[in-house]
């Protein structure tokens, strides 16, 4: 991949032996781990880690040919708008694109985390309602089905379906209340 984004033989020799022949161990209570040899991932934690994963997911969005896409750090978010009476069709090309790039993960010693995935349908209420009526297929690959959920949270933000931000406001506002409470 970096011969493709125009890397020289010389900085890929520099990443190589920068990603290769790595150790890592674990402090807990000033107790550490033994060593152990790491084979893949970037450095956590690193300077450069946020910038080599980069470099790392730089072709992913190439598989995607129906559904748009966010990216940060190793948070993916794809979407596809759609009207009410399209939504099989609409289903059925987020599921394409699902395998595209769970396709893209095995090339890439990647994989889909399905109990941290979820499947939103976000519109008005009015256009929630009409979905009611009308049954809807599942988000799946292979044998792994996405559950639909009325909310997801990413990077710390509570969205509802219905763009509300009701759930938001309520968790933020019991935080604070719990840390002006612990204050008295």
């Amino acid at each position: 991949e970096l011969i493709q984004l125009g890397f020289s033989i010389k900085a890929m020799t520099w990443f190589h032996s920068y990603l290769h022949h790595r150790q890592q161990a674990v402090e807990v209570n000033s107790k550490r781990s033994q060593w152990n040899h790491t084979v893949l991932g970037v450095p956590q934690g690193s300077v450069l880690g946020p910038l080599l994963h980069s470099l790392y997911v730089n072709d992913m969005p190439v598989v995607l040919h129906n559904c748009s896409h966010v990216y940060f750090a190793d948070d993916t978010v794809i979407w596809r708008r759609t009207a009410v009476d399209n939504i099989e069709e609409c289903v059925v090309k987020v599921n394409d694109d699902i395998k595209q790039l769970c396709d893209w993960g095995k090339c890439n010693n990647s994989r889909l985390n399905y109990s941290k995935s979820s499947a939103v349908i976000f519109g008005s209420s009015g256009f929630l309602a009409q979905l009611d009526v009308y049954p809807h297929p599942p988000i799946c690959n292979d044998s792994h089905f996405l559950q639909y959920s009325t909310s997801v949270k990413y990077l710390g933000v509570l969205f509802e379906s219905t763009l509300s931000w009701r759930k938001q406001v309520t968790a933020i506002c019991r935080r604070t209340f719990g840390s002006l409470y612990r204050l008295k």
